[in-house]
């Protein structure tokens, strides 16, 4: 028997010839061309989104560190040292950014001519504009960097010359129950340009300093340091509670005086165990302690009312009486009584020496500038007060400097005795020549002499910086300035 066989295509399968697998084969290739082909611009569309997203990402990073330049410039422009460039990085990811900002400043607002010579240390006197280029990069390799520009107005913010709660322009001496007081913790500093004397007890909540020798007895106690030119001398029970210095000479202390941190004098330190707490340090070289001029404030009748009225707090004193006489209904006491009432700040102007006594009571509804090229002294409980209780007004009593040839002198000056109390009222004392006070009760403000200041019996002071104008040997660098923004744009980029 044969056996039985199935000729091609009987169980139903289609037969394929030579010619239809060469067909397959061609459109397998086709379709691997047409994948091969989109995966090619799929990746070129990929490549160039991610171009696009590093250019887009340095756009961004570049354009936010300018922007932290500039903001960042605006804020050093309002320090009392004006920069005249500054750099600085960001921490951004993947890459690094950073800016670098120049600064030109104007003496004129708005800007005209060129600008001012930055490596000068006198434009804080003078500027009154800035202009401000900030450029903003990253280590990135594509795109560049981004500019932005600013310009603001500057308006400065008056320095001070007086910030001392005591200034003696000669030799302070201090006795019998005397206490200064700090306005923002341990800032009531005193200075004395000869001798610092301190009898009895003594608190000051601050620090001294003397271009002369200081002697302390008693319960003299000083919150910071004591920074003397000559020698220092202590003795009583007292402390200092941070250093005591002598840039020129020795230092003694006599058991129980101590001084908390260190003694270091340019000659010896004299003292038993335990009265210095940390370091003593002999034949130290240091510097002499700061020197301050002592500010010269004269009055002008033709150029001073300007100056205490510029239109901008707290220099307003927009009313200026003068009043020489001296005694009757219509002398300067009558003038300084009638104050009491609301109005402008006031300055009175007088060459009458005041002395006030015998249980008077002044009250002041403003604030009071008392120019007297006589001087003051007031004895027998007197008063000068707010006349609204719990406001408080400044209260100026001022012996001009050009009020004498030279210093030191003896007067006019200032004294004070007798229960003399100020009520709600931030002083300020100032003369050429000598001031004396004592029985005096609480008082806030400032005492400067450009002679001897003598301070004692029961007398307080809590330091309070008065503000003051119109100083002819200032030295005092503004405090800062107002910024105020002109206008913020992007501006064409050097690279």
């Amino acid at each position: 028997m044969h056996p039985i066989t199935t000729p091609p295509g009987a169980r139903g399968m289609p037969t394929r010839t030579r010619s239809e697998s060469g067909i397959a084969m061609i459109t397998a290739l086709m379709v691997i061309s047409v994948a091969a082909l989109l995966a090619v611009l799929a990746a070129s569309l990929a490549f160039h989104s991610q171009s696009t997203s590093q250019v887009d990402r340095k756009r961004t990073q570049a354009v936010s560190a300018a922007e932290a330049g500039l903001d960042n410039a605006l804020l050093q422009a309002q320090s009392q040292t004006l920069p005249c460039t500054s750099t600085g990085s960001l921490q951004t990811q993947p890459t690094t950014s950073s800016y670098s900002v120049t600064y030109k400043y104007y003496d004129t607002f708005p800007p005209t001519g060129a600008s001012l010579d930055c490596s000068n240390p006198a434009i804080v006197a003078t500027a009154k504009a800035v202009e401000i280029t900030s450029t903003g990069t990253t280590n990135a390799k594509v795109f560049g960097d981004r500019t932005l520009q600013a310009l603001a107005k500057l308006t400065a913010i008056p320095g001070t010359d007086f910030n001392k709660a005591i200034f003696a322009n000669n030799t302070l001496t201090i006795s019998n129950n005397t206490t200064v007081n700090g306005n923002v913790g341990n800032d009531g500093d005193v200075y004395a340009t000869d001798p610092f004397n301190c009898a009895n007890s003594l608190t000051v909540q601050g620090s001294v300093y003397t271009q002369g020798g200081a002697t302390l007895s008693n319960s003299c106690t000083i919150a910071n340091d004591l920074y003397a030119k000559n020698d220092i001398v202590g003795s009583g029970n007292g402390t200092i509670g941070r250093d005591a210095k002598s840039s020129k000479g020795n230092i003694t202390l006599n058991n129980p005086r101590r001084v908390l941190h260190d003694a270091i004098a340019f000659g010896t330190v004299t003292a038993a165990a335990g009265l210095v707490g940390n370091n003593r340090v002999s034949g130290a070289t240091i510097p002499d302690p700061p020197s301050q001029p002592f500010p010269q404030i004269p009055w002008n009748p033709a150029t001073s009312p300007g100056k205490w009225n510029t239109g901008v707090a707290p220099y307003q004193f927009s009313n200026v009486i003068t009043n020489n006489a001296c005694s009757g209904g219509s002398s300067v006491y009558t003038t300084i009584a009638s104050l009491s009432a609301p109005g402008p700040d006031t300055i009175v102007v007088t060459n009458c020496a005041l002395a006030w006594s015998g249980n008077t009571s002044i009250s002041f509804g403003r604030n009071v500038a008392i120019f007297s090229f006589g001087g003051f002294s007031t004895s027998n409980n007197f008063t000068m007060q707010s006349s609204v209780p719990g406001t408080t007004r400044r209260l100026y009593w001022i012996v001009p400097y050009n009020a004498v040839g030279s210093v030191p002198c003896a007067s006019p000056g200032i004294t004070t005795g007798n229960l003399t109390k100020f009520i709600d009222e931030e002083v300020f004392f100032y003369s050429p020549c000598n001031i004396s006070a004592a029985n005096q009760q609480a008082t806030k403000g400032q005492v400067y002499g450009g002679s001897n200041v003598a301070i004692q019996n029961n007398f307080t002071l809590s330091y309070v910086p008065v503000p003051v104008t119109d100083i002819q040997n200032s030295t005092a660098l503004p405090l800062g300035y107002n910024v105020d923004i002109v206008y913020k744009r992007e501006t064409k980029s050097t690279s």
